[in-house]
């Protein structure tokens, strides 16, 4: 399960509302002793006064198999180093949580897009998205309308082919915008590239 070069999302916990997370990857492990992460060279800057040892950090990561398996797990920091190479080594955890991510399900994250309709364009936020359709929300107000074909660029739909069509399904107004129910003309096929792509920012966003 866990092989090196595995990217992961870390997030140390150093009290109920101080954590802290970074980009992570697997360097190593000595089964039953412990598993060797990177530490990236922004995160090492930001933790270099804190106190890690001992502290809890949660791990969330996509295996390498077919169906694409999320696994994550809650351990303790036993130390970190800084020579030959910026590493952190961590208990080996009691527990994993594993399950296999379904092409049917909806992910949630929240990253940029923007969204044309004729000849208007809304900087919006791409929050979820499915085989048959996404969300968007748009700050403020906007002139969207039900049941308009609309096109939608971020670095997810950019994944989809050019075929599919964006079609309108749903407006909820909300007190800081509007969220924009999206259902497309077909299912999307979920290849390898698109799966990766949400299951990354589902991991990386805490909902999965």
């Amino acid at each position: 399960m866990l092989v090196p070069g595995l990217k992961f999302s870390a997030s140390i916990e150093f009290g109920p509302r101080d954590s802290f997370s970074f980009p992570t990857h697997i360097i190593g492990f000595k089964t039953d002793h412990y598993i060797i992460i990177d530490i990236p060279s922004k995160a090492r800057e930001a933790l270099l006064m804190r106190k890690t040892d001992n502290v809890s950090i949660i791990i969330r990561g996509i295996c390498n198999t077919k169906l694409g398996h999320v696994i994550a797990f809650k351990t303790r920091i036993l130390n970190k180093i800084s020579r030959p190479a910026s590493l952190m080594f961590l208990r080996i955890p009691k527990h994993f949580i594993s399950k296999p991510a379904r092409t049917d399900e909806r992910f949630s994250f929240d990253i940029p897009a923007t969204i044309c309709e004729g000849t208007k364009t809304y900087h919006a936020h791409l929050i979820d998205i499915s085989i048959s359709g996404c969300a968007l929300f748009v700050a403020g107000e906007n002139e969207l309308t039900l049941s308009s074909v609309i096109e939608v660029e971020s670095d997810v739909t950019n994944l989809i082919k050019q075929t599919i069509k964006y079609t309108i399904a749903n407006i909820q107004k909300h007190k800081d915008g509007h969220k924009i129910g999206v259902h497309f003309n077909q299912k999307i096929e979920m290849d390898d590239n698109i799966k990766r792509k949400v299951l990354e920012l589902a991991v990386n966003s805490d909902s999965l």
